[in-house]
């Protein structure tokens, strides 16, 4: 049934003034009155310029109006809550971002973020890196792939950087090459500064720094454990290096020369070496002659210029010499473990301060 309009006074509903008598009008006036008053808002806003409006159809309006004017039993408050939800909705097609014309924009919503199942909110496992699938960090043995062979790798050493293993498998590793004189080097990456976690690209940058060095050194024929698989160890993340047997005799005098001569190519090739008696070892070749090799590269790059990283890097070699040939003077008093070390320092340092050997840095050494 169609309500009838009742032949009243006709009341003008504004923006500034809306009052409301105890006895409402009929929901059709209070419908015209609403809508008069968006085109109130609407052109009183465009005048001020205080934004742009998108006004919707006319016939849209009309099935909003037809909604509230022929429902069946509409009552009155239902007819103005309906009426409140289309203005809500007219209203809200008027805020349509724009930039104006003294470039001064107007905010913009805030981003409604896509939809996402609990699945998809929930954190997702970390994807381990090649190295961390490789290196199991807490095992002493452990099987990977080499070169499509089944290996089993034991720890052998554990040096401040990497560890050493040997390498067991059904076939040969390296064509050509005893899996008894090989061995397969990975690095502890928690023991780099800065580095908590096992990150391929740190690795990479490493292990690139090695191979320099390893290369310098293989140029000036400085006597060193061969790296097999220098073409493809940053992409293999581990390296596969010749076994050296025998360590060093710090009480023989021929290695100890061999050493010394070491020391020598570092200042004269202004070559930094990690020259430490830990990385050192003897290979005893035909005719049982016995050199000593190097057996570690440098990771991080040690800055020459001015000699000054060069410098500091031998001193701190210099301190691990004093405390190995300490350790191996067991049979001596403190007194005489300590005149012994300095006096072997001396002796490998001798002739050195015409390429800038400093002879405070022994003094510093074994403080």
């Amino acid at each position: 049934m169609i309500p009838q309009i009742s032949p009243t006074k006709s009341r003008n509903y504004s923006c500034e003034t809306s009052p409301i008598s105890k006895k409402r009008p009929g929901p059709a006036l209070e419908l015209l009155g609403l809508n008069q008053n968006i085109q109130n808002l609407a052109e009183k806003r465009l005048k001020t310029g205080e934004s742009s409006f998108s006004f919707r159809t006319n016939a849209s309006l009309a099935k909003e109006e037809k909604k509230c004017l022929f429902s069946q039993n509409l009552n009155f408050e239902n007819s103005f809550d309906h009426c409140k939800s289309a203005i809500k909705m007219q209203t809200n097609t008027f805020q349509q971002p724009e930039i104006r014309e003294d470039n001064e924009s107007i905010r913009l919503p805030k981003k409604i973020e896509p939809f996402r199942s609990p699945v998809q909110r929930a954190p997702q496992p970390r994807i381990k890196t090649k190295y961390e699938e490789l290196y199991k960090n807490d095992y002493k043995q452990f099987e990977t792939i080499i070169n499509e062979n089944v290996t089993t790798l034991t720890c052998m050493g554990e040096g401040s950087l990497m560890k050493a293993y040997d390498v067991q498998a059904k076939n040969q590793v390296l064509e050509g090459i005893s899996n008894d004189n090989i061995l397969v080097k990975l690095y502890m990456l928690k023991r780099f500064k800065g580095v908590v976690t096992s990150s391929t690209l740190d690795l990479k940058k490493f292990m690139e720094t090695a191979i320099k060095s390893y290369k310098k050194a293989k140029d000036l024929e400085i006597p060193q454990a061969i790296l097999y698989n220098i073409d493809t160890a940053v992409d293999d993340c581990y390296f596969i290096v010749e076994k050296i047997h025998e360590s060093l005799d710090i009480e023989c005098c021929e290695q100890m020369a061999q050493v010394k001569d070491l020391f020598k190519i570092y200042f004269e090739k202004n070559l930094v070496l990690d020259l430490a008696p830990a990385n050192l070892c003897v290979k005893t070749e035909t005719g049982d002659k016995k050199i000593v090799v190097l057996v570690d590269y440098l990771e991080k790059e040690i800055k020459i210029k001015k000699n000054t990283s060069r410098d500091e890097f031998f001193e701190n070699i210099l301190t691990r010499w004093y405390n190995a040939i300490k350790k191996k003077s067991f049979n001596l008093s403190d007194v005489e473990k300590e005149s012994k070390a300095i006096g072997m320092l001396n002796d490998l340092t001798q002739g050195l301060d015409k390429y800038g050997f400093n002879p405070t840095w022994i003094v510093n050494a074994t403080k």
